[in-house]
């Protein structure tokens, strides 16, 4: 750092950022003024006392250097708005950070913590928090995917905390292979001949001496039948927090116990985390063929050993409790904190004999044992994230039942899979037939009527089934017909002014279920045309249709054909990759788009594209890719969208969709104008949301104070704030969501950047909201947005025309720029502040089967939740 820069005492921004800086000298304290300081991307591994006594600061930017520590001395910051230690190496933070009453974004991301402070939670529960990418203990990282307030509810319970040493066993494997009696085994019971097989999942509890310290840990067993019809529930409760016990018996041998399938069904559910030993059971009937160490070099970590036991007479069982202890010691969540008297309501709770409890039940015992409401929600989060119970908060169906014994709900489903009538009906489930089903009374498990029309919406949660038109009916996607019906293209060529696209997703392993499921996120596109292997979809606004087609088993192909098909092939290609995302984490995959070359003898060419080399094409601006294959250049954006166009940034892309272009008479040309507008505005929404998620981000603003003639007075401190429903292709604004908003001209220099990008999509999403709209929102309504998006568009010109020197924002980790990003996060700031109960309006969040997080009104949050069905009496 060049020493004159010491003597610019009235300096207020200085970014030192992408140097090889090594040290901060201590002159820099002489830069009383600073208000914002980048030191980001350099080599410091400490920071000197002199950067804590600029206590004017108020952004602060450390990432990516090589930091070890932060010292208490960052306390002293007082004024800190803004703090980004994202990438360096911190294991710790400073309790002192909970008195920086100011600050409202602290990026923690990419470092070495493994806690996080209790003082932490002395920050406003609207802090802008970032923490992914760390080792922290258990539930840490599940809490804060629930959002800060969830987190900061739990830190603050801290005071009275205990650890908890439990953890999780599953045992999984073929039926009657033993594992009911190996959990009789483990707890010291007597072997029972001839136990009855298991069906869906019974939970035990087993207690062992802990190998290093003086006391006992208690594992919660879940075991799992082995028959094929329970299996798509039951991956539902596969978890990287457990210990797997994969059983079988020698008997049948190795390949008969599809010791590999299993093996490979757990680490595509969990991916590498997953822990596993393989028990062999009825050790003193059989001599053992296990090809172990051919096993350990396919699988490599995720086995821990093998045993051979017998649940007979005992033999190998104390060997093998020693290395459930041991390796279940090692489980992340051993020794996590829960404070006492959640612990109580917990243990209280869970003890219930009922297979299901109304929430208001769960929240009266949390209140007996002193919880507040925010506490019993958070309590009720965690349960459910570590699998202790089922309950959907934020499902308006399902937030009112709360289920304690999952084997009650995957009986339920089961008895639908395995439904003769259901399946005689090509998977149609007529409503009326749900006594017949759901048995309310007898000797196994019990189900009310009341409870079919949750059941029913928990299938849907659980992508098993969705209900048809009528509403009378559910077509249950496992037991749709083999036959691939004749499809609306077959029948025809492609129609004159359609494009098409293809997408071919290569699988490294089977991953069942996945059309199904398909076929359940996409029905509101669906006409009917599914079977096993393949589901045809139509979005009739933007005159697309849709083909998922699995070739075999490893390969998934994706074809869309429309006047403009990279809106939904989008969504469709983003649904294929949240799907195995969320399903299954250790699935390797690779997506792939086909050369479009004919050879000369009119043959197809045979090259493929990887997608994400298309994409890194796309980002560097390179127009073209030779084909592997025919080594022809290709155009990337073709490849990509079908329409041969310049590569821009995310800012200048919406200047392709011009807003005041009339809308052509042709109506193909029209929806595909539409898609074209759509997908501009998806791509938005979708960097926006990389950035902040926890409040709407659309919106209009314009002054609310008047000259003296009537005009509105560009500048002033008075704003009206008016937020819009996100619903895709019928954006709108939302009369209730309207706040009045006092903002310096600091802050709206701030928020102008983002503004001006939201101004820019809302340019486009207003004239391709539908006729659906105005029955929603008056015609007055729909007049005033069009006046408020121009109003809001002047006062932007205006300030870029009388422009001051903007603040140092942080680095944003988007397509949007630092400025836009900093906008955003300033727009945040004040809607959280201006609405305390964070009720928007009544614009709730949701998320689509493509990954996209949208903020909609009531209106339309039924096209995202339907609620309960209503069943015949």
């Amino acid at each position: 750092m060049p020493p004159q820069l010491s003597r610019l005492t009235h300096l207020r921004t200085l970014d030192l950022g992408d140097n090889q800086l090594s040290h901060v000298p201590d002159d820099i304290a002489q830069l009383a003024s600073l208000e914002h300081l980048d030191l980001s991307s350099n080599r410091l591994t400490d920071l000197p006392t002199a950067v804590y006594e600029l206590v004017n600061l108020r952004t602060l930017a450390l990432s990516n250097n090589q930091l070890r520590h932060i010292s208490a001395g960052v306390a002293q910051l007082i004024n800190l708005e803004s703090l980004d230690l994202t990438g360096n190496q911190l294991r710790t933070l400073p309790a002192g950070i909970g008195r920086l009453t100011k600050l409202s974004t602290l990026w923690l991301s990419r470092n070495r913590l493994e806690e996080l402070p209790r003082q932490l939670a002395e920050l406003p529960d609207t802090l802008d928090l970032r923490i992914t990418h760390n080792p922290l203990r258990e539930p840490l990282l599940e809490l804060d995917l629930r959002g800060v307030a969830q987190l900061f509810t739990y830190l603050r319970s801290l005071d009275s905390a205990q650890p908890q040493y439990e953890a999780k066993i599953l045992l999984v494997g073929e039926g009657n292979v033993g594992k009911t009696s190996l959990v009789a085994a483990l707890q010291d019971r007597p072997f029972v001949e001839n136990r009855p097989t298991t069906h869906g999942i019974e939970i035990a509890q087993v207690h062992l001496n802990h190998p290093q310290l003086d006391l006992q840990i208690t594992l919660n067993t879940w075991d799992f039948g082995g028959q094929e019809v329970y299996r798509i529930t039951h991956q539902f409760f596969f978890s990287r927090r457990a210990l797997y016990l994969l059983v079988w018996r020698p008997r049948e041998g190795q390949e008969e116990n599809a010791i590999e399938g299993w093996i490979k069904r757990i680490r595509l559910r969990v991916g590498q985390h997953a822990r596993i030993l393989v028990v062999a059971t009825y050790g003193d009937e059989h001599s053992i063929e296990l090809d172990y160490p051919g096993l350990k070099r396919k699988f490599g970590d995720l086995l821990l050993g093998h045993h051979t036991i017998d649940n007979k007479s005992g033999n190998g069982i104390k060997e093998l409790r020693q290395a459930i202890a041991v390796h279940a010691a090692q489980l992340p969540q051993m020794g996590s904190l829960l404070s006492v008297p959640w612990l109580t309501a917990r243990n209280e709770i869970l003890a219930r004999p009922e297979p299901q409890i109304g929430f208001d039940l769960f929240q009266s015992t949390c209140e007996r044992h002193g919880l507040t409401l925010q506490e019993t929600e958070t309590l009720a989060s965690l349960l459910h994230d570590l699998g202790h119970i089922i309950h959907y908060a934020e499902d308006e169906g399902l937030r009112d039942v709360v289920v304690l014994q999952p084997e009650w709900l995957t009986k339920a489903i089961g008895f639908v899979l395995e439904d003769r009538p259901t399946r005689s009906a090509r998977g149609v489930l007529h409503h009326e037939r749900l006594k017949e089903i759901w048995p309310t009374e007898g000797n196994g498990p019990a189900y009310p009527a009341k409870y079919h029309p949750y059941f029913l919406r928990l299938m849907e949660k659980f992508d098993v089934s969705y209900r048809l038109s009528d509403e009378e009916a559910s077509l249950v996607a496992q037991l749709v017909p083999f036959e691939r019906p004749e499809l609306r293209w077959d029948r025809r060529p492609m129609m004159p002014g359609f494009r098409s696209l293809t997408l071919v997703c290569r699988l490294a392993e089977p991953a069942p279920g996945m059309i199904a499921w398909l076929t359940v996120r996409h029905h509101r596109f669906s006409i009917g045309q599914h079977w096993r292997h393949g589901v045809f979809l139509v979005h009739w606004a933007y005159a697309s249709e849709g083909l998922l087609e699995l070739l075999d088993d490893r390969q998934l192909t994706l074809t869309v054909r429309a006047p403009s098909p990279e809106y939904f092939f989008g969504i469709l290609r983003d649904s294929i990759e949240e799907l195995i995302q969320r399903r299954w984490q250790g699935l390797a995959y690779d997506l792939f788009i086909p050369c479009p070359a004919i050879h000369r003898d009119e043959s197809p060419c045979q090259g493929l594209f990887l997608v994400q080399s298309l994409l890194t094409c796309r980002e560097r601006s390179k127009l073209t890719m030779d084909c592997p294959v025919c080594t022809e250049p290709q155009d990337v954006a073709a490849l990509l969208t079908a329409f041969p166009q310049p590569t821009l940034p995310l800012r200048n892309v919406l200047e392709e969709v011009s807003s005041t272009q009339e809308v052509p008479v042709d109506l193909n040309l029209a929806q595909g104008r539409a898609a074209n507008a759509a997908s501009r505005v998806r791509r938005v929404l979708k960097a926006i949301s990389t950035e902040i998620d926890d409040c709407p981000r659309l919106f209009t603003m314009v002054p609310m104070t008047t000259t003296r003639w009537g005009r509105k007075r560009l500048w002033h401190n008075h704003y009206q704030l008016n937020l819009w429903c996100e619903h895709a292709g019928y954006e709108h604004t939302w009369p209730r969501a309207r706040y009045e908003v006092q903002g310096s001209r600091t802050w709206l220099r701030g928020v102008a950047p983002y503004a001006l990008l939201v101004s820019k999509t809302l340019d486009i999403a207003a004239p391709i909201a539908r006729k659906e709209v105005s029955a929603l929102v008056s015609e007055q309504d729909v007049a005033i947005a069009k006046k408020d998006i121009a109003e809001m568009r002047a006062l932007l010109d205006w300030i870029s025309d009388h422009g001051d020197e903007l603040d140092l924002p942080l680095r944003s980790h988007t397509e949007l720029t630092g400025a836009e990003a900093a906008g955003l996060r300033g727009l945040r700031r004040v809607l959280l502040e201006i609405d305390a109960a964070h009720s928007f309006g009544g614009l709730r969040r949701v998320l689509t089967a493509s990954g996209d997080l949208l903020w909609v009104c009531p209106r339309h949050y039924p096209e995202y939740d339907p609620g309960l069905p209503v069943l015949p009496t």
